[in-house]
């Protein structure tokens, strides 16, 4: 990954769509989110509820961990950011989806959800090289004491949102 760029990876983040979101506030917590959407901007947004112990941690401390993982491609992302949110109608419609209605029944306009604005920090990537078959041969190779390389097996790479954007 290391010549992907920022926004790259954000689309591929939201893409995946499904992260383990992480907060701080009274020791560690994760649970799991659906994003909404990213914007050119380098923000995530997810829907919350207004009672729920992740909107809690949040009013306590706004920095955040998202975990992405796409395990079939050996794709995974770690978004570290700021978090605020706020009750917002009109932003609720402009992210809102079918599925949101399982959880807030009263549409955009529920009183009990809240967006949340996750401000991009940066991003911290890791994706195999090469093929699955590839991969597993170089595992089995260096099980039976081949010396594998292990910046072989695949990239670590770490992306920021450009200069003068977030």
């Amino acid at each position: 990954m290391a010549d992907v760029g920022f926004h790259e990876v954000l689309g591929q983040v939201e893409r995946i769509r499904f992260a383990m979101f992480v907060t701080e506030a009274g020791g560690l917590r994760a649970c799991p989110m659906t994003t909404q959407r990213a914007d050119a901007d380098g923000r995530l947004w997810f829907l919350g509820g207004a009672g729920t112990e992740l909107v809690a941690d949040l009013r306590d401390r706004d920095q955040v961990l998202l975990v992405y993982a796409e395990p079939g491609s050996g794709l995974y992302h770690s978004v570290h950011g700021r978090a605020s949110v706020r009750q917002d109608a009109a932003q609720a419609r402009v992210l809102w989806s079918k599925p949101a209605e399982v959880f807030f029944r009263g549409g955009p306009d529920d009183p009990d959800l809240r967006v949340i604005e996750v401000d991009v920090d940066r991003i911290e990537s890791w994706q195999p090289e090469g093929t699955r078959i590839g991969q597993v041969m170089k595992v089995a190779a260096a099980a039976l004491g081949a010396d594998i390389e292990p910046r072989s097996m695949g990239r670590h790479d770490v992306s920021h949102p450009p200069t003068g954007g977030v």
